[in-house]
């Protein structure tokens, strides 16, 4: 099955060398101009979301509105690091739902009116799609270090300038996201105008050798969380879990766009708008490390989730589920649930549930990782202004930790 996808390129452009005082640096438009044997001879075979397959699926499938930049590192002639740039049309309706402003004080409905008004080409260092440390990886280091932050702020700024010129300006500037125990030199781009703010915490389960299945899983929980586990396992009886097929996933289409909207419905923060033709094309070229489970009743799809191998981990992706069937069959929990249970049965250290809802994915074990973003604005004194706004709105709520295990 081939899978059809186009590459809508708003940068425009070609290849570019930008020089600063530790490295030297190539910019490519397109992945597809990037020597595959170069790009992979920098990042390791298990670094799923920089991998040059991922990337292509990530350019073709994604988004007809965002732009891409691939930039590869050297150091006194060696490849030493890769960097991955999008620009996407920010709107500042996707902050929020209907039910989360009529919840909040005068102050915010009245912030949160005026940034809805916004609309700006945002430049991101990341992956607008995922939460993590995706957008970077250097040979030498660890985590960036001076050296590593101040050539990608260069980049940064060639960028800005670049689209300057081909009269396609980018207002905003994003570095997402960046964990606390890897912050290193990231807080150096303060001195430059931007905004440093926490958002949720990746919430990660820390999986136990001592388990080593399901069962072990469970019964390592205390009794009134293994009694709320087992009843929502209970709750899916009729409900058939397994991998959902490339021809389910296109003869299912309509239904997988639609239970994922019923998501994305839910969701007070999203950047740009997934396609579906994105896991499909994961689905036939890195069945190896990317795979989709779908929730089954009586032959219909009420649920599915994808999961990623990287680096050790099962990374849960996209998610889609039916609110009617979640009220009936406890469907959210049980498919937390099968995250920890995949990360065990594929033998990985953690299991990756990403944000949101954090205190019930605490109740299965996971725990919170903190991380931060850098934005602002390119104008001056609208940076004073918009980012600030943005950091009140985007602000984590008080949440309460659970601790299931014994």
């Amino acid at each position: 099955m081939e899978t059809s996808c186009t590459i809508t390129n708003c940068f425009g452009g070609s290849t570019t060398l930008i020089n600063n005082t530790a490295y030297t640096t190539e910019v490519y438009n397109s992945i597809a101009s990037v020597p595959r044997a170069m790009w992979q001879q920098v990042v390791p075979a298990a670094h799923t979301f920089l991998n040059y397959d991922y990337l292509t699926a990530f350019e073709a499938c994604c988004s007809l509105n965002m732009g891409f930049r691939y930039v590869v590192f050297r150091k006194q002639g060696r490849l030493a690091g890769v960097a991955t740039f999008q620009t996407i049309l920010f709107d500042g309706n996707n902050i929020g739902t209907e039910e989360s402003r009529k919840s909040q004080g005068w102050w915010p409905r009245l912030v949160n009116g005026i940034v809805n008004r916004m609309k700006m080409r945002l430049l991101v260092l990341g992956n607008v799609f995922m939460t993590g440390e995706y957008g970077w990886y250097f040979t030498d280091v660890k985590a960036p270090g001076a050296e590593e932050v101040a050539a990608l702020q260069s980049v940064i700024n060639e960028l800005v300038q670049e689209a300057k010129t081909l009269k396609k300006p980018v207002s905003g500037l994003l570095v997402k996201e960046v964990f606390t125990d890897r912050l290193g030199a990231f807080p150096q781009l303060q001195k430059a105008g931007f905004f440093e703010f926490p958002v949720q915490p990746d919430m990660i389960l820390d999986i136990d050798p001592k388990w080593q299945t399901f069962d072990g899983y469970l019964a390592a929980m205390q009794s009134k969380y293994r009694v709320r586990m087992r009843k929502a396992l209970k709750d899916m009886d009729g409900i058939e879990i397994r991998p959902i097929t490339l021809a389910e996933m296109e003869q299912h289409l309509p239904d997988i766009e639609d239970l994922y909207q019923q998501v994305v419905d839910t969701s007070e923060f999203k950047l740009a708008t997934f396609r579906i033709q994105h896991i499909q094309y994961l689905m036939e070229h890195m069945p190896e490390k990317f795979w989709v489970d779908g929730f089954w009743l009586d032959g219909k799809l009420v649920s599915y989730i994808s999961f990623y191998k990287h680096q050790g981990q099962v990374v849960a992706g996209m998610m889609g589920m039916d609110r009617e069937a979640q009220k009936t069959y406890d469907l959210y929990l049980n498919v937390l649930l099968l995250v920890a249970r995949r990360g065990i049965e594929h033998g990985a250290k953690q299991s990756v549930f990403g944000r949101t809802a954090m205190e019930i994915k605490s109740s299965v074990g996971a725990k919170p990782h903190d991380m931060y973003l850098y934005s602002r604005h390119v104008s001056g004194w609208k940076n004073r202004i918009v980012i600030p706004m943005l950091k009140l709105l985007t602000r984590n709520k008080p949440w309460r930790q659970r601790s299931p295990f014994k």
